[in-house]
């Protein structure tokens, strides 16, 4: 019986979220470094940053979503997630534009 009842383990998710976090935030502060020391030299990582970003608003939007049914506020804070995440999109589309175009 005890086999039948298969779940995932919810602080495996939880640690896989927090690794994603870290590792998206390194990046993205690493990114930014680069984009202060020579911001026309190093133009390129702009859309890259502001990509990096949406990811980390999508995976925080997905994971507000998915908790819904535990905590009613999580609803609201899953779509605030996941506007803001549609418009960093939107924000690396232009940027990208703008600095590839050239």
């Amino acid at each position: 019986m005890y086999l039948s009842h298969k779940s995932k383990n919810p602080r495996s998710l939880q640690m896989l979220g927090d690794v994603v976090h870290i590792l998206i935030c390194v990046a993205i502060v690493v990114l930014a470094v680069l984009a202060f020391l020579d911001p026309s030299g190093n133009s390129f990582v702009y859309p890259v940053i502001f990509f990096l970003a949406a990811v980390l608003n999508g995976v925080e939007a997905a994971g507000k979503l998915r908790r819904v049914g535990k905590k009613k506020n999580q609803k609201a804070a899953g779509i605030i997630f996941g506007v803001a995440a549609v418009a960093l999109l939107v924000l690396t589309g232009i940027s990208a534009l703008s600095v590839w175009r050239v």
